[in-house]
């Protein structure tokens, strides 16, 4: 039962939430800049644990990162896996995020359970207080 993300060819080096950096204005004074914080990573998280949700290999309160709106409808929702998918390795392939409107991304990816066709997986984040969320989720069938 291993969960695999696929990773295209990209810099390996994490993305970093890291604090302001400084930046002196022009009458000297010391002020912080905001850094920019990138959705790859919540979207590789977000897929790989959504994924798992999905065939019943992880709670609904396990996944994240994501919004208030969005945990509720997982809450509510229930895995319809088989035993046989449940034996199945699972890999996300061709994660890709792209920018949204400002604040916003968006992120596709496909989902090989090694014996149906893979399927397609999209979703929407929006960056809240310094984090990126999932918003939205829309899939393929399986």
């Amino acid at each position: 039962m291993a969960l695999a993300v696929a990773q295209g060819p990209r810099d390996s080096a994490p993305a970093r939430t890291a604090r302001p950096s400084r930046k002196v204005d022009a009458s000297g004074r010391v002020t912080r800049q905001a850094m920019s914080v990138l959705p790859d990573g919540a979207a590789r998280s977000f897929a790989s644990s959504y994924v798992s949700f999905l065939y019943g290999r992880l709670a609904a309160g396990g996944v994240a990162p994501i919004d208030l709106g969005l945990r509720h409808q997982l809450l509510a929702a229930r895995s319809t896996a088989t035993p046989a998918e449940l034996a199945r390795a699972l890999v996300v392939r061709d994660l890709t995020v792209g920018p949204g409107t400002k604040g916003t991304a968006m992120a596709s990816a496909v989902v090989d359970d090694g014996a149906s066709p893979p399927y397609a997986l999209s979703f929407n984040l929006t960056l809240s207080h310094g984090r990126w969320l999932v918003t939205s989720v829309q899939r393929g069938d399986r």
